[in-house]
C-alpha cells in the first residue's frame, strides 16, 4: 500500500523551523512504505516534536485558511510554561521525546518494546545515549533487527538486554521471567509494539485484531 506523506528532507524542513506538532489529513503522515519511520523518528524521537494523523482540514482548505509556523524561539517567555532551563535546552535543540535531556536518565532502568527497528530502537538508542544505564530491547519477530539496536546502546555505553514476546496487559512470561530479580528495577516503559500487527480493512477488523494491537 502506497500512502502520500511527509519525506525525510520535509521532516528535517519542519524541524529546523522550530515546530512544536505536525499534522496531515492521511493516515501516515510520512510518505509510506517507509520501513525505517524515517520522519517519525526524526520528528518524535530526535526533535521531540508531536505528530497528527488523520486531521479533518477540508472546511479550512476550502474557507482558504492558511498555516503559519511558529517557532521555539517566537514562544519563549509568551506562552511556554517550561523551566527557563527546559526552555533554553528547547531553544539549542537538545530534546529527547519532549523533555530536557538533563540528569533523569542517569543510572535508569529502561524497557523499550518493539525496539528492533524504526520508532523503537530509535528511542531505545536514544535513551542509552542520554544517560541510561541498561535498556531492555523487547522484539516480536526480528531477532536480528533488536540485536542491532542492542549493539548501538552498548557502543553508547549502557548495558543492552534483548528480549523477545509478544507484550500483553498480562506481560509474556519472556518479558516478565526476564526482568523478575533484577537488580534494578525498570524505571521507564516506552511501550512501541503493536500498532502494524497486521493490517486490516474495517469489515476484517475483529476482537482478536483489536486485543492483539491494544493489549
Amino acid at each position: 500500500m502506497k500512502l502520500p506523506g511527509v519525506t525525510l528532507d520535509g521532516a528535517r524542513w519542519l524541524s529546523g523551523r522550530g515546530i512544536f506538532a505536525a499534522g496531515s489529513d492521511t493516515a501516515s503522515f510520512e510518505r509510506m512504505p517507509s520501513a525505517l519511520m524515517e520522519v517519525h523518528v526524526h520528528l518524535l524521537v530526535e526533535c521531540g516534536i508531536h505528530i497528527m494523523e488523520c486531521l479533518r482540514l477540508e472546511e479550512l482548505a476550502a474557507a482558504g485558511v492558511g498555516i503559519s509556523i511558529c517557532s521555539r524561539s517566537a514562544q519563549i517567555g509568551r506562552h511556554d510554561r517550561r523551566s527557563p532551563a527546559a526552555l533554553r535546552a528547547a531553544e539549542a535543540g537538545r530534546v529527547l521525546i519532549g523533555c530536557e535531556m538533563g540528569d533523569e536518565f542517569q543510572s535508569k532502568t529502561a524497557l523499550v518494546t518493539g525496539a528492533s527497528r524504526g520508532i523503537g530502537a530509535a528511542t531505545a538508542i536514544a535513551l542509552a545515549r542520554a544517560g541510561c544505564k541498561r535498556v531492555y530491547v523487547h522484539y516480536n519477530s526480528s531477532a536480528e533487527g533488536a540485536e542491532r539496536t542492542a549493539e548501538q546502546i552498548r557502543q553508547a555505553g549502557a548495558e543492552a538486554m534483548v528480549v523477545a514476546g509478544i507484550c500483553r496487559v498480562k506481560p509474556h512470561p519472556g518479558v516478565r521471567g526476564y526482568a523478575r530479580g533484577r537488580t534494578n528495577a525498570i524505571d521507564y516503559l516506552v511501550n512501541n509494539a503493536g500498532s502494524l500487527v497486521r493490517r486490516a480493512t474495517l469489515a476484517e477488523f475483529n476482537y482478536a485484531l483489536f486485543d492483539e494491537v491494544m493489549n
